[in-house]
Protein backbone atom coordinates (compact mmCIF):
# COMPACT_ATOMS: atom_id res chain seq x y z
CA UNK A 1 0.00 0.00 0.00
CA UNK A 2 1.10 3.49 -0.70
CA UNK A 3 -0.29 6.57 0.39
CA UNK A 4 0.51 10.15 -0.90
CA UNK A 5 1.84 12.69 1.65
CA UNK A 6 0.21 15.79 0.75
CA UNK A 7 1.20 17.39 4.07
CA UNK A 8 4.21 17.13 5.95
CA UNK A 9 2.53 15.78 9.33
CA UNK A 10 0.98 13.16 8.13
CA UNK A 11 4.52 11.88 6.92
CA UNK A 12 5.76 10.17 10.13
CA UNK A 13 2.20 8.90 11.09
CA UNK A 14 1.91 7.39 8.04
CA UNK A 15 5.47 5.30 8.56
CA UNK A 16 4.32 4.84 11.65
CA UNK A 17 1.44 2.94 10.84
CA UNK A 18 3.24 0.77 8.23
CA UNK A 19 2.32 3.13 5.56
CA UNK A 20 4.78 4.09 2.90
CA UNK A 21 4.78 7.49 1.79
CA UNK A 22 5.79 8.90 -2.12
CA UNK A 23 6.27 11.97 -3.63
CA UNK A 24 3.14 14.01 -4.35
CA UNK A 25 4.99 15.54 -7.75
CA UNK A 26 3.35 13.87 -10.78
CA UNK A 27 6.22 14.61 -13.18
CA UNK A 28 8.30 11.83 -12.87
CA UNK A 29 5.30 9.36 -13.05
CA UNK A 30 4.22 10.86 -15.95
CA UNK A 31 3.67 9.49 -19.45
CA UNK A 32 2.83 10.89 -23.05
CA UNK A 33 2.43 8.65 -26.32
CA UNK A 34 3.44 10.50 -29.72
CA UNK A 35 -0.17 9.69 -31.68
CA UNK A 36 1.68 10.09 -34.86
CA UNK A 37 4.46 8.34 -34.48
CA UNK A 38 3.12 5.99 -32.60
CA UNK A 39 5.58 5.60 -29.59
CA UNK A 40 5.49 6.95 -26.02
CA UNK A 41 7.52 10.19 -24.99
CA UNK A 42 10.96 9.86 -23.03
CA UNK A 43 10.34 11.63 -20.02
CA UNK A 44 12.19 15.37 -20.81
CA UNK A 45 10.12 14.73 -23.63
CA UNK A 46 6.86 14.16 -21.58
CA UNK A 47 8.35 17.03 -19.19
CA UNK A 48 8.77 19.56 -22.22
CA UNK A 49 5.47 19.16 -22.93
CA UNK A 50 4.07 19.59 -19.41
CA UNK A 51 6.21 23.27 -19.26
CA UNK A 52 4.71 24.14 -22.36
CA UNK A 53 0.98 23.78 -21.15
CA UNK A 54 2.18 25.32 -17.58
CA UNK A 55 3.19 28.31 -19.10
CA UNK A 56 0.53 28.82 -21.27
CA UNK A 57 -1.90 28.70 -18.54
CA UNK A 58 -2.05 32.14 -16.75
CA UNK A 59 -2.91 33.73 -20.18
CA UNK A 60 -5.61 31.43 -20.63
CA UNK A 61 -7.04 31.82 -17.39
CA UNK A 62 -6.72 35.63 -17.66
CA UNK A 63 -8.38 35.48 -21.08
CA UNK A 64 -11.28 32.66 -19.58
CA UNK A 65 -12.00 35.01 -16.44
CA UNK A 66 -12.16 38.19 -18.82
CA UNK A 67 -14.96 35.94 -21.11
CA UNK A 68 -16.82 34.29 -18.56
CA UNK A 69 -17.11 37.42 -16.05
CA UNK A 70 -16.99 38.50 -12.68
CA UNK A 71 -18.68 35.99 -11.01
CA UNK A 72 -16.25 33.19 -12.43
CA UNK A 73 -13.29 31.56 -10.33
CA UNK A 74 -9.96 30.93 -11.24
CA UNK A 75 -7.36 29.16 -8.92
CA UNK A 76 -4.18 31.13 -8.91
CA UNK A 77 -1.02 30.75 -6.96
Amino acid sequence: MQAWQLARPSGPSARLAGVSCGSADPVPEMAGFDCGEGRRLSAAEAEDVLGLYLEGFAESAEGLLAELGPDASVWTR
